[in-house]
């Protein structure tokens, strides 16, 4: 049996995730429910990195929708969550590169995605694309509707 591959092995990688969130207008407003999560391209779920929702999560459809096709139906595993936030701000994640399973992942083709909301319905969601590989990451996406200031970090 050969050596573990180290670049591999859990607290070996991590992808630090900030975003700040901006009101899409909803009747709750400033009150925002939300989550980020890590897929891999084919849009299966890997993990939650936050998610501040509570009764109202239901309304996370993406990642409602993503979460039970994996079988981790409103999977929170290793993520920072908390209730309902009183205003919009800054929000942050961390992965280190494992699943749910505490697996850690192959390099490839991943994206965090973001949703939030401040009503009764589903609200903005948009995902941003990157590579695992042993190169660092770095990359500061365009905005996009209710998330801006978006920045994603991975040491490999």
């Amino acid at each position: 049996m050969g050596s573990p591959d180290l670049a591999n092995m859990p607290g070996s990688c991590s992808l630090a995730v900030t975003v700040t969130t901006v009101s899409p207008g909803g009747r709750y407003s400033p009150r925002n429910i939300g989550a980020i999560w890590v897929s891999d391209s084919s849009n299966r779920f890997i993990k939650t990195l936050n998610v501040w929702a509570d009764k109202r999560a239901k309304y996370l459809k993406q990642w409602n929708q993503v979460t039970a096709a994996a079988s981790v139906p409103a999977s929170r595993t290793d993520a920072i969550s908390g209730a309902t936030k009183s205003s919009h701000g800054v929000r942050t994640g961390t992965w280190n590169c494992t699943n749910t399973a505490s697996v850690p992942v192959a390099d490839g083709s991943y994206k965090v995605c973001f949703e939030l909301t401040d009503y009764d319905g589903q609200g903005p969601y948009d995902c941003v694309a990157f590579t695992k590989s042993p190169a660092p990451v770095s990359l500061t996406p365009a905005d996009a509707p209710s998330f801006t200031a978006r920045k994603l970090e991975l040491n490999p």
